[in-house]
């Protein structure tokens, strides 16, 4: 599928999040499918990271931001998120094109497994599409990336250390200091 430009209003219309077989589209295995939508992007976005975020994408998928190719993921059920800061303007329309394929080659073939778990035998239920949401957001040029932390309990359960693995967004132009603060339960400064 090559994007030639924005779709005109001949295309159907989907729920998304959705599998479009289950709403009377055809899908075939190793046929790569479109879906399209307009939106406008906040004007409070100005200044800040924004970020496509999606929950789940069956299974193969590809996007483009207002014509532009914005990236591609492989794996049906797992979320990942696309930056698109420079690809959007705020306060004016986007355009985002995001296409799906169940490739047969793909070990994990989702409309083989789904066929099995329905009963249906040497009939297809074919897999595909936006299974799940997909949002718009945006964060300060400097904001956290990841954050893990364990508890480390002593023998006794008593004492714990706590170490604390953060890491920031690579394009931060200035230092930030981060606080930790550890409470209890009930919301109490912990000794």
């Amino acid at each position: 599928f090559d994007f030639p430009g924005n779709p005109d209003n001949s295309w159907g219309t989907i729920q998304v999040p959705g599998e479009p077989f289950m709403q009377g589209f055809p899908i075939e295995r190793d046929v790569e499918y479109p879906c399209w939508r307009s939106f406008e992007v906040p004007a409070d976005f100005a200044q800040k990271r924004i970020f496509l975020s999606f929950e789940g994408v069956y299974s193969k998928s590809r996007v483009w931001v207002n014509g532009q190719f914005a990236g591609s993921h492989y794996g049906g059920y797992t979320s990942w998120n696309l930056d698109v800061t420079e690809l959007l303007t705020p306060d004016e329309e986007a355009h985002v094109l995001v296409t799906f394929m169940d490739p047969t080659e793909d070990p994990s073939f989702g409309s083989r497994y789904a066929s099995r778990y329905l009963g249906l035998n040497d009939r297809m239920h074919p897999t595909g599409g936006i299974s799940r949401h997909v949002r718009l957001f945006a964060v300060p040029q400097a904001h956290i990336t990841s954050l893990h932390y364990q508890t480390d309990l002593d023998d006794s359960y008593q004492d714990a250390t706590l170490p604390i693995d953060v890491s920031t967004a690579a394009g931060a132009t200035q230092a930030t200091p981060l606080r930790f603060h550890l409470t209890d339960s009930n919301g109490h400064a912990a000794m």
